[in-house]
């Protein structure tokens, strides 16, 4: 009843006729009168609204844009006619293009040491490789084994999330539990139920030198450092940290880092501890921002994450969905979400339960997080420059011989 007084009203008020008349009796001289008749119009008012929509999509992986354009004309009998015109419009991004994995990536494997390269084509499917296993058999003596990948397939949704598996000539097939790749750089990283936690890194068509030079972070599941790096590859300085063990941190010292037009880093860093530390086998990123590597000492063999330190970095670069694949020191898989606000909070979800990081201009990460299981982490890392992929140490403040290495890959 209400809404139907409200139309009654409106209809009243547009069905009057919109006019009066007014008479005039005038005395003429001859004592006749006559009578003039003049209609008065009553000043009425009309209006008009139009509105449109358009709504463009352009292909996935850009946006899409929605105009929305209203426009009212407003007229009267005594007045000017007046029209407005107000237009909105609304920028979306789109998942991006269902990713390709075509090409050959170096493949780096935390559980046992596994390295190697792997190659994909259009659809994914594995068309060759060949992968190289290292692993202690007793008395601190390290076995080989080697082989090619001769099978699977890995797949990638718009959203970056990759599922599939890999087969090795040794009969092993390793199916991905959880896996990312990166938005924008060729970097993913994934666990296996066979294997352990993965990083692979595609290869580009060539490297050139240039631009190496620099500081650039590393981190294995116990130790984390800074490596300084000329623009000829020599080491020039840096330093390491070994939380839980003694002692627990030092410098670097040299050594010589060779860059070949594959992207591959070879070469020796020396330390004060004193130990040397030679790279069997890496890969670089298109970028030359990330790297993954494996490397030998006197201990024995692991591989390590590398990233460039940059410029530029603020707070809100952490903010986003992080896919985490770990690496722990005691021989334990795992992988997690850890979601960050604006301010590098932690939003609480069922693997994090609190805790903030803070990220320097250079892309340093340093801060804690808290698990579920009341444990405080503490993270030192290291962001690429295309703020899509950090290397992080991870260690456990209650345990710390519980230390940990993780590739952390943006999901959103």
């Amino acid at each position: 009843m209400l809404f139907l007084g409200i139309a009654s009203i409106i209809g009243s008020g547009g069905g009057g006729g919109g006019s009066s008349d007014t008479t005039t009796t005038t005395t003429l001289p001859d004592g006749s009168t006559t009578t003039t008749t003049t209609p008065t119009t009553i000043p009425t008012t009309s209006t008009t609204t139009t509105s449109t929509s358009t709504t463009t999509t352009t292909p996935a992986g850009s946006t899409s844009t929605t105009t929305s354009t209203s426009s009212s004309t407003t007229s009267s009998t005594t007045t000017s006619t007046t029209s407005s015109t107000s237009t909105s419009t609304t920028t979306t991004t789109l998942p991006s293009q269902t990713p390709s994995l075509e090409g050959d990536w170096g493949t780096y494997t935390s559980g046992s040491v596994i390295y190697g390269l792997i190659s994909f084509n259009a659809s994914g499917t594995v068309t060759n490789g060949n992968w190289t296993e290292k692993y202690p058999e007793n008395d601190n003596a390290w076995a080989t084994s080697t082989g090619t990948f001769t099978g699977g397939q890995l797949s990638v949704d718009n959203f970056g999330s990759i599922t599939g598996d890999i087969t090795k000539s040794s009969g092993i097939t390793n199916t991905v539990i959880s896996g990312q790749l990166c938005p924008i750089s060729s970097v993913a990283a994934f666990t296996g139920d066979e294997d352990g936690a993965s990083v692979i890194i595609k290869r580009a068509a060539a490297y050139t030198p240039a631009g190496l030079a620099g500081d650039w972070f590393y981190c294995t599941a116990n130790q984390h450092g800074v490596v300084q790096v000329d623009g000829n590859g020599n080491v020039t300085g840096g330093e390491w940290n070994a939380p839980g063990l003694n002692p627990d941190s030092g410098d670097i010292t040299g050594g010589t880092l060779n860059f070949n037009s594959q992207g591959q880093i070879s070469g020796t860093i020396s330390s004060d501890f004193p130990n040397l530390v030679t790279i069997v086998d890496s890969q670089l990123d298109e970028y030359k921002e990330v790297a993954a590597a494996t490397g030998s000492d006197a201990s024995g063999y692991a591989n390590m994450l590398i990233v460039k330190s940059g410029t530029g970095f603020a707070t809100s670069d952490l903010q986003g969905t992080w896919h985490l694949v770990t690496y722990h020191g005691s021989g334990q898989i795992s992988s997690s979400t850890l979601a960050i606000d604006a301010s590098g909070n932690v939003i609480v979800n069922s693997d994090y339960t609190g805790g903030s990081l803070a990220i320097t201009g250079d892309g340093s990460i340093t801060g804690q997080v808290q698990t579920p299981g009341l444990h405080t982490v503490s993270i030192t890392g290291q962001m690429n420059a295309n703020n899509d992929f950090a290397a992080l140490h991870l260690l456990d403040t209650t345990a710390p011989e519980e230390s940990a290495f993780a590739a952390a890959v943006l999901k959103d």
